[in-house]
């Protein structure tokens, strides 16, 4: 007796379908790491631009208490003269 085909093809057969939906699976998996490599250099921008924030407050805090060492100097220098 001789088989039936079930008129469905195996997910191996090499027909345009299959080979539609190959590419389809590799260009997403490509697409993944090249956005994952992408989240990975954004991370990397967005931590270098809080180090440099810090810095930047930092150095703030730097100029903030020279100033108001000046300012303490400058009263004590007025205060002394008036004596």
């Amino acid at each position: 007796m001789a088989r039936r085909r079930s008129g469905r093809q195996s997910a191996t057969a090499g027909t345009p379908h299959v080979a539609k939906s190959r590419k389809r699976v590799k260009k997403k998996k490509t697409a993944d790491t090249f956005d994952a490599r992408q989240a990975a250099l954004d991370a990397n921008l967005a931590e270098d631009y809080a180090y440099d924030a810090i810095d930047f407050a930092l150095n703030a805090i730097d100029e903030a208490e020279s100033a108001a060492l000046t300012a303490m100097y400058a009263r004590a220098s007025t205060v002394a003269q008036r004596v």
